[in-house]
């Protein structure tokens, strides 16, 4: 299974404790779609990361080839993922048609997360996403905007 993480699971750090299994292929752009931070976590207790269908945007990041049916069962655990269409679950998988770089396109699965009233994110997760964003090396211009985000919960906007 291709995976397409674009939240926290960009840090290599976290997705290795999670996943030691699975592999880096690329980094890809999942047209369509915008970021957003509909699901409170209580563990970190704050919004997280989602992908919401609307056309004219876009959001990036990394795909991951998962080689170990245990890193999937850990990465669904994770991720609140129960089964296909459980009203229990925090995060749906799906399949998400990404492209690369270079154009080509990469039939990955992916987590949608379910919209609810979320508090904004924090810094850390932001950080988090910033960081696997960085050294992955996204665009400059996503990553300016994972930026602006992180830099908005330190003024208050």
């Amino acid at each position: 299974m291709l995976y397409f993480a674009y939240g926290s699971n960009m840090d290599l750090r976290q997705f290795c404790r999670r996943c030691p299994r699975a592999r880096f292929v690329t980094i890809a752009m999942a047209p369509g779609y915008r970021l957003d931070f509909t699901l409170r976590s209580k563990r970190r207790r704050c919004g997280v990361a989602n992908i919401i269908s609307e056309q004219e945007h876009e959001v990036w990041g990394v795909v991951y080839r998962m080689l170990h049916p245990r890193d999937i069962a850990v990465l669904d655990a994770a991720e609140g993922f129960r089964g296909t269409g459980r009203r229990a679950n925090r995060y749906d998988r799906g399949p998400l048609t990404a492209l690369t770089p270079d154009g080509s396109v990469c039939f990955t699965d992916t987590y949608f997360g379910v919209i609810e009233n979320a508090p904004p994110s924090s810094r850390a997760y932001l950080g988090q996403m910033i960081f696997g964003a960085d050294h992955w090396g996204l665009p400059g211009d996503y990553r300016e905007s994972l930026r602006r985000l992180h830099d908005g919960l330190a003024s208050g906007r």
